[in-house]
């Protein structure tokens, strides 16, 4: 499994996550490695040697691909991840500063919590906060003020 922004900002960046069930493609690359290994470690020339080399390459890049390219912290998605984090953050900051004080009434993103506690640092309490309302997507959807309060993502039930 690739690790969501979920799991980049709760886990780090490198939440490894749960096994998933092998493509027929990298179940294909896996079995052909591990053959030609086993003919290169016993047959040594200079040809197995080049096998065996080309199969651990091959071996290789299914991991690779996920470690380069598939990740929310890597090169490729990086930049994306942390302007969605931040759009979320300061939407919520923003919604705080404009109340004077904000609370999480319904929150269904665990990996909201952190950003959320963030934004709202530097708010005081009060008797009466407006509500904020977190949807299982809230970092990915965004927020939109309603009537005094703030819904991010999509919210079963307030």
């Amino acid at each position: 499994m690739i690790p969501s922004l979920s799991h980049m900002v709760t886990d780090g960046a490198n939440h490894v996550g749960e096994p998933g069930a092998m493509t027929p493609l990298v179940s294909l690359v896996f079995v052909a490695s591990v053959v030609l290994t086993a003919l290169a470690l016993r047959r040594r020339s200079r040809v197995m040697d080049g096998v065996g080399i080309v199969a651990v390459v091959c071996a290789a890049l299914p991991g690779l691909s996920t470690f380069a390219a598939q990740r929310p912290s890597s090169r490729l998605q990086g930049t994306t991840a942390a302007a969605l984090i931040e759009r979320f953050r300061a939407q919520v900051q923003g919604f705080a500063e404009e109340h004077q004080c904000a609370a999480v009434r319904a929150s269904a993103c665990v990996a909201c919590e952190p950003v959320v506690d963030f934004a709202l640092a530097t708010t005081a309490p009060c008797a009466s906060p407006a509500p904020i309302f977190l949807g299982k997507d809230a970092l990915t959807a965004g927020c939109a003020e309603a009537g005094g309060t703030l819904t991010c993502g999509e919210v079963t039930s307030q």
